[in-house]
């Protein structure tokens, strides 16, 4: 199902203070998809196609238990991976999108298959009523682990004393194939590999105890599975992601800045952009280039992304470095614009 997003600027904005004569406030933007997917695709269905074949299935399973990872924790693995795909494209504004229950054949490894024949695409896109299919078509973990110690000071019997702590360091890497296939002919729109790791951090007072506070193999394989499904979500849809942008809470000299501050850190951008414009031309030009940063950010969550830009490159010709910077990432998000644009129109 199709959930309807206003998708120009996607801002929900929570404030938060930080130490310092800065404060930072986090919005949501959504950036277009990696790729341009064909514009004639306009919803998608996905599948699994994990599950081995019978030439896999005993090579499969041995390397389960040879590598001490479990018979089926990849499987589950990729099916984390499906999910957080899943999660992403149930609520993207590109494509109407449904999942199905279906396991179809592949290698169970980390090698791609061969390519579904184009009348199994048609027949599986026509159960889900899509105009294209998604495919996880490889899946394969590996872990380490890595030990170590250090040393804490503590407080025992009222005297520092150094302490020996076990440490344990869990890494999972995978390797996962997906394959994006057209409807009307069975064509292959994309085929990417992605190999990502993360590691697992614990201590102890002993080796045994740093290990046991680790999550499970499984639990770490599902959690790497489904941050990948969320990154390739992202390379074939626009998505949202969140964002932080600083902004000056003061300026010596200036007390007004302190109270356009509270009214940013309550949302009210406008009132205090109100403050900031007048600011923008005070005598001292440390002042002045502060207001003129706060006022490229105050448009950027108002949604007004020239100005923007305008107020960045005013404040960094008046001395303001971190302003070249921050007009960098504001022309990329026009960029960024015009290509979700481009992708979210509809075919002619």
């Amino acid at each position: 199902m199709k959930r309807l997003i206003p998708y120009f600027l996607f801002v929900f904005v929570t404030i938060f203070l930080l130490s310092g004569c800065t404060r930072t406030v986090r919005l949501q933007v959504m950036r277009p998809a990696v790729i341009d997917v064909p514009k004639d695709i306009q919803s998608l269905a996905t599948a699994n196609r994990y599950k081995p074949d019978k030439e896999h299935r005993i090579v499969n399973v041995l390397e389960g238990l040879v590598s001490g990872e479990g018979i089926g924790t990849d499987r589950r693995g990729a099916e984390a991976c499906l999910q957080g795909l899943s999660n992403i494209l149930m609520v993207s504004p590109r494509y109407k999108f449904a999942q199905l229950a279906i396991d179809l054949k592949g290698t169970g490894t980390a090698n791609f298959p061969d390519p579904l024949p184009s009348d199994e695409v048609k027949r599986l896109c026509e159960l889900a009523k899509s105009d294209a299919l998604v495919t996880i078509e490889a899946f394969d973990s590996d872990s380490r682990m890595e030990y170590g110690t250090k040393t804490k000071t503590e407080r025992v019997n009222n005297a520092n004393v150094d302490v020996l702590y076990h440490t344990v360091n869990a890494g999972i890497r995978v390797t996962v194939g997906w394959r994006l296939y057209r409807a009307s002919d069975g064509a292959i729109v994309d085929q990417y590999r992605m190999v990502e790791t993360i590691n697992f951090n614990q201590e102890g007072r002993s080796k045994e105890q740093a290990v046991s506070r680790l999550p499970s193999q499984e639990r770490m394989t599902q959690e790497i599975g489904n941050v990948v499904g969320n990154m390739y979500a992202t390379r074939i849809s626009p998505a949202l992601f969140w964002v932080n942008r600083e902004y000056y809470g003061s300026a010596k000299g200036a007390p007004d800045m302190k109270l356009a501050r509270k009214l940013a850190r309550v949302n009210n951008w406008n009132e205090a952009a109100k403050i900031w414009k007048p600011l923008s031309n005070d005598a001292n030009p440390k002042t002045a280039r502060k207001a003129m940063f706060n006022l490229a950010v105050a448009n950027e969550v108002l949604g007004d992304i020239i100005s923007a830009v305008d107020w960045s490159e005013k404040a960094y010709k008046m001395g303001l470095q971190r302003a070249l910077e921050y007009n960098g990432i504001l022309r990329q998000r026009i960029f960024d614009q015009q290509r979700l644009d481009n992708q979210l129109s509809k075919p002619e």
